[in-house]
């Protein structure tokens, strides 16, 4: 429905919905995600997080912004996926547009992981040692960014 509604490739509309739909399938194919994260030799790791992380690695886009969609659309594309032939054969239950709502929003966040592989170190005008550039994702990863800052630096990551 993405790639049709946007005249995005399926490619790119796989990498950024895949690991977010994993994330909320988890709650009833937990087993299965945790065979992924074991094949990727990270068996106590999220497989959604493993797999966003490796697309990120790869540069293909992971959030829908990063195509164009915004979230002012979602609402619209909720109601929309509602009439396509993938919500029923989903492995949970997709009750309605607030499920799909849920799903979207998911895929509007980058992780923490996918977050940190696009990393840049550098000095900023202020002295700070680190600062981190997530193709302006500005939303949670920020947040992610400084817990993980302090615990292996000792200080919050300052904000250019």
């Amino acid at each position: 429905m993405l790639g049709a509604a946007f005249d995005i490739p399926h490619g790119h509309t796989s990498c950024i919905m895949l690991p977010a739909v994993m994330r909320w399938n988890k709650k009833v194919n937990k087993k299965r995600q945790e065979l992924i994260s074991s094949a990727m030799k990270q068996p106590d790791t999220d497989a959604g997080d493993l797999l966003e992380a490796l697309i990120s690695k790869l540069g293909m886009p992971c959030r829908l912004s990063e195509v164009g969609i915004k979230k002012s659309e979602f609402e619209e594309i909720s109601r929309k996926a509602m009439d396509t032939p993938w919500v029923p054969h989903n492995p949970r239950l997709i009750q309605g547009p607030d499920d799909v709502l849920k799903i979207l929003s998911l895929a509007a966040y980058m992780s923490f992981d996918a977050c940190l592989s696009r990393a840049e170190p550098h000095k900023n005008k202020d002295g700070c040692d680190y600062t981190v550039d997530c193709k302006n994702n500005t939303d949670i990863s920020h947040t992610y960014i400084g817990i993980y800052h302090k615990a292996h630096y000792g200080r919050p990551k300052c904000r250019s």
